[in-house]
């Protein structure tokens, strides 16, 4: 864990948690400050940490969704952030209530194409985390201003290129999440100022292997 977005990354939090094949997701799963947690794909099943340490202390361990899922995390009703997946067979979003087996009331939407990736973040100061996508075929993200089918009003615009993995955070403090992508041929992130066409103006620096799988979080 980077503890700067400038070249080189500052101070560095190792640590090891999970197992190599898991999917790594990150949130703030105790409203003490986001930590990491993983899924794994093998048991359909969340371990989320509830610390940045080894070991990572207690563990909340849950099965929600399918094997094949892909994991992601907000915070859907304002009350903190609970876990939830994106079904690529059928491009379907299901956010979780609560970080419990089972996951509590889901709400289950369509938004954007099987084959996009899913992304999550506060896009705006007024409102809870809404769902996204990034397209990889054309660079383009997709980002909803509500959490039902058809996803309300769309921000649509390109950032990055075809094949970037994309990552969010609130890079500069205001309050909400721009979009960025880790670019795995060069292992450099390029963080968006705007969640508008062209992104504003662009931080970008090297972090980490270009083998890695890019996360994001206000770690301290």
């Amino acid at each position: 864990l980077a503890s700067s977005n400038t070249n080189g990354g500052g101070t560095v939090n190792a640590f090891n948690y999970g197992l190599p094949t898991d999917t790594p997701i990150r949130g703030n799963w105790s409203g003490q400050g986001a930590t990491v947690g993983v899924f794994r794909s093998s048991t359909g099943t969340f371990y989320l940490a509830s610390s940045n340490t080894n070991g990572s202390g207690t563990v909340n361990a849950f099965n929600y969704g399918l094997p094949t899922d892909t994991p992601l995390a907000g915070d859907w009703s304002s009350q903190g952030t609970t876990v939830g997946v994106f079904r690529s067979s059928t491009g379907t979003f299901y956010p979780a209530s609560s970080n419990t087996n089972g996951g509590g009331t889901v709400n289950a939407f369509n938004f954007g194409l099987p084959t996009d990736t899913p992304i999550a973040g506060r896009w705006t100061n007024s409102q809870g985390t809404t769902v996204g996508v990034f397209r990889s075929s054309t660079g383009t993200f997709y980002l909803a201003s509500s959490n039902t089918n058809g996803g309300g009003t769309v921000t649509a615009f390109t950032f990055g290129q075809a094949g970037d993995i994309p990552v969010v955070g609130d890079w500069s403090g205001q309050g909400y999440d721009t979009v960025g992508v880790f670019r795995p041929s060069t292992g450099t992130f390029y963080l968006a100022s705007s969640n508008m066409n062209g992104g504003g103006t662009v931080t970008a620096f090297n972090y980490g292997l270009p083998t890695d799988t890019p996360l994001a979080g206000k770690w301290i």
